[in-house]
């Protein structure tokens, strides 16, 4: 897990619990954010309950929010968090740029970025593979590895 002091004393929203939005809101809390979470799910949500403020960003003012990290799984097309968080101001991002907000205090490294429709996991592994055999220290993250 990440905790980087950038997210310190900052107020954010994640919408969605499933594997990405539980390890983003864990991430925040060890770096002392104060965190809003939600997902349908009623059993996503028990963990969380009584370490952060469970409500749904779509529904609730966003005033003083730095920002709403929205999960992989929301249709950013069809849901209406992207409009709700416009009226107030808020950005609304994902993990990834959560994470690259945070590099710039994390102790120097280097990252290598996988995207695309189909194939992300199998190359993802095959990188991870070959720099491992290669002997580079190396991480495996996102929704594979690491979260």
């Amino acid at each position: 897990m990440i905790a980087s002091p950038a997210w310190k004393g900052r107020k954010y929203a994640v919408l969605g619990l499933a594997r990405s939005g539980r390890a983003t809101v864990n991430a925040l809390l060890a770096a002392g954010a104060d965190v809003t979470a939600w997902d349908e799910r009623r059993e996503v949500r028990a963990p969380f309950e009584g370490r952060v403020t469970l409500a749904d960003p779509a529904e609730i003012d966003l005033t003083g929010f730095d920002g709403v990290i929205v999960s992989p799984g929301v249709p950013l097309n069809t849901h209406p968090i992207k409009q709700h968080a416009d009226r107030f101001g808020v950005p609304v991002i994902g993990d990834i740029e959560l994470f690259a907000q945070a590099r710039e205090h994390l102790p120097p490294h280097k990252v290598v970025g996988i995207t695309g429709t189909n194939g992300k996991s199998t190359t993802t592994a095959l990188v991870h593979h070959i720099l491992k055999t290669a002997g580079v220290p190396t991480t495996m993250g996102g929704n594979i590895g690491l979260p």
